[in-house]
């Protein structure tokens, strides 16, 4: 097969604020540097050298970019409609459905091995082992000792490894990150790359496991070995996209590698297009990493006019040369609509995380954008639901959780001023969202007890204020809310003991003894009356004294007003 570089124009014209240079060994290999060759004549930079490059050869029609053989359609696991991929894996899991799981892993291993177009499905497995719980944790571990000669549990508890170690580290930039922070991501990695190498003992063949080590490489500053694991890994799936893309992210300058070195496989990868056109994609990540330095220094619209300008220049080629089905690398979309959501460019940026999860349902991160995207337009029906799924994926993410918190109190407030219009169906409605987003949230319930009081929905009102009284007993509001909805169908004697329990556990709350008062006065029991609000004064009650003068009034005999 010719070597057809598909990709080298592109490069050209991106890297030009590189300052790159280009030149070919004497062995034929190309080089990539920002500095010219020690012993050669210097050439233009890269941006200035598209008449030097052999023409490229057009490609044939390929139609297997988005194939997949029946070994991977088989994967599908038929446990509930509508699930995403790794609720289902960890189902099975939670389920001690152990068997199931080594065999679901293996069959997607080997489908990535017998057709490379199926290899991302096996990454998205192995995303169901994402959680940083010590309970998941746990079931990893029991899995491990009940299958300590499978390597897939090895692996899975790896990625989990991987993921807590990043969680310890944070997201900050390694200058903002402490060397605490660090020694425990450190910790975790070790951990996963020690799971790692247990596996390949068990399966030298797992290609899995190679990404793996990859993605596990960012704690050391080892290239030498990061190299060594890469070439193991390509000998494996010699066209492997997976494998080159962990490699190009690691290799990013930022985290101490090369851009020389990351255009060296995109241009060695070439030849092995025809086998795997989602190669062409590869040169999407040189053009992020640009993009991302231009977007940590505030230039959105740089950062921008870098991944469109320079994508649209992969797909046309790509269109050019017979690969017009291949797709978009999800999380490029990803990042393309994270930029267009800081530029406020709020409906192209939900473009792109619809493309992002179109690649791949299975990422919270993309659920989570969105939902952040759909609360800035006021649509808080998609925020919510897809801040549910991004939960659903992943429920101790502390942003997801912080802006849970900020959800719900918007989407209460939203309701508040619906019910304030007397637009009690669309207040329902949106407190409705947020019990959705937590049902236990006890304010929300609240709110939608009083809803249901304006609806006349007493039943409904009271199972509300009930749940929030059962998850907090000494919660006063929601016996004072309790108090609103019995009034309306005036169970007076179920108020009284309703404020008799709370006073049971908060004996010094004038409030209680002075709402209690009220209660009994409707009651007629004024003696009671009287007694409770005695004890409100005594606690301080600002407006005991004056009922507690007009109870008394009425117990000596005075006519009731």
């Amino acid at each position: 097969m010719k070597h057809r570089i598909l990709v080298i124009t592109l490069l050209f014209s991106t890297l030009a604020q590189a300052k790159m240079y280009q030149w070919v060994d004497d062995k034929g290999r190309a080089h990539f540097s920002d500095k010219p060759p020690a012993v050669a004549i210097e050439k233009p930079s890269i941006s200035k050298s598209a008449e030097n490059v052999k023409e490229i050869n057009k490609y044939s029609s390929h139609s297997s970019s988005n194939s997949s053989n029946s070994a991977s359609k088989s994967l599908v696991i038929d446990l509930e409609s509508n699930s995403l991929l790794v609720l289902q894996v960890r189902k099975l899991l939670k389920k001690k459905k152990y068997q199931e799981l080594n065999n679901l892993l293996d069959q997607a291993q080997v489908a990535a091995l017998d057709d490379v177009s199926a290899e991302e499905n096996l990454l998205q497995l192995y995303q169901a082992f994402s959680l940083t719980s010590e309970a998941f944790e746990q079931q990893l571990n029991e899995w491990v000792n009940t299958y300590p000669a499978s390597y897939q549990p090895f692996l899975a508890r790896a990625r989990y490894f991987q993921v807590k170690g990043w969680r310890a580290r944070g997201t900050k930039w390694g200058s903002e990150t402490s060397d605490k922070q660090k020694s425990k991501m450190k910790i975790y990695i070790s951990k996963a790359q020690a799971d790692i190498k247990k596996a390949l003992n068990r399966n030298p063949s797992s290609s899995m496991a190679y990404v793996l080590l990859i993605q596990g490489s960012y704690a050391s500053s080892d290239f030498n070995e990061l190299d060594n694991i890469f070439k193991k890994g390509i000998k494996i799936s010699p066209a492997s996209y997976e494998l080159r893309q962990s490699y190009l992210r690691r290799q990013r300058p930022r985290w101490g590698g090369s851009l020389e070195r990351m255009l060296e496989v995109i241009v060695e990868s070439e030849k092995l297009i025809d086998q795997n056109p989602r190669l062409i994609n590869l040169t999407s990540w040189v053009l992020e990493d640009i993009a991302l330095s231009q977007y940590g220094s505030g230039s959105y619209t740089l950062a921008k006019e870098t991944l469109s300008k320079g994508l649209l220049k992969v797909k046309n080629s790509a269109i050019q040369h017979g690969y017009a089905d291949v797709k978009e690398d999800h999380f490029i979309s990803y990042r393309q609509g994270k930029i267009e959501m800081r530029l406020e460019n709020y409906n192209a940026a939900l473009n792109f995380f619809a493309l992002a999860i179109k690649g791949n349902e299975n990422v919270a991160d993309y659920y989570y954008e969105r939902s952040r995207v759909y609360e800035e337009l006021n649509d808080y029906a998609k925020s919510t639901r897809d801040l549910v799924t991004a939960l659903a994926i992943d429920p101790l993410d502390e942003h997801y959780i912080t802006f849970k918190k900020r959800l719900i109190n918007n989407l209460n407030y939203a309701s508040y001023e619906a019910k304030s219009n007397v637009k009690l169906t669309k207040a329902l409605q949106l407190v409705n969202f947020s019990l959705q987003l937590d049902p236990n949230h006890i304010k929300s319930l609240r709110r939608r007890s009083y809803i249901y009081i304006d609806k006349r929905q007493i039943s409904q009102a009271k199972a509300d204020m009930d749940k929030a009284i059962e998850l907090d007993l000494s919660d006063y509001d929601s016996y004072k809310g309790m108090d609103d909805v019995l009034l309306m169908e005036r169970r007076f004697e179920e108020v009284a003991t309703y404020w008799g329990q709370y006073i049971a556990l908060k004996p010094n709350d004038s409030r209680a003894f002075f709402e209690r008062a009220g209660t009994y006065y409707h009651m007629k029991r004024i003696d009671l009356a009287v007694k409770d609000a005695r004890r409100a004064v005594t606690l301080g009650h600002p407006n005991a004294a004056e009922s507690l003068d007009y109870y008394e009034r009425l117990l000596i005999g005075g006519a009731r007003r």
